[in-house]
């Protein structure tokens, strides 16, 4: 069983946080956040020891759904230059792209999903 960072007690159910470099039990955690010593987030392409660069900020997802991403820059900047091209190469508009063919999945260029 591992032990809280803060109250030094032995826990069953800790929370990371990598700011403090540790983990916190459930007791304490409220108390961090009331101090505004809330975790940073962590990038979510980490995964798998990953190779993030720099500071993990949260960004608005490209999708436009309202949900916010937390990546590191090096992530960031790849995904930008990513959303980039995709709208270059498949732009919003009401004219089909010449290698568009509806026969291939019976569908419309212009209609509802």
């Amino acid at each position: 069983m591992e032990s809280c960072i803060e109250c030094c007690k032995p826990h069953t159910e800790l929370v990371t946080w990598p700011s403090l470099r540790g983990k916190v039990c459930l007791v304490c955690e409220p108390k961090l956040y009331a101090a505004d010593l809330e975790p940073e987030p962590e990038c979510i392409r980490s995964y798998g020891g990953g190779d993030c660069r720099g500071r993990v900020t949260y960004r608005a997802s490209y999708a436009r759904t309202g949900l916010q991403i937390a990546e590191c820059s090096k992530h960031q900047d790849e995904a930008a230059e990513r959303d980039e091209r995709l709208r270059r190469d498949y732009p919003d508009s009401s004219t089909p792209q010449a290698r568009f063919a509806p026969s291939y999945a019976g569908e419309s260029w212009d209609g509802d999903y």
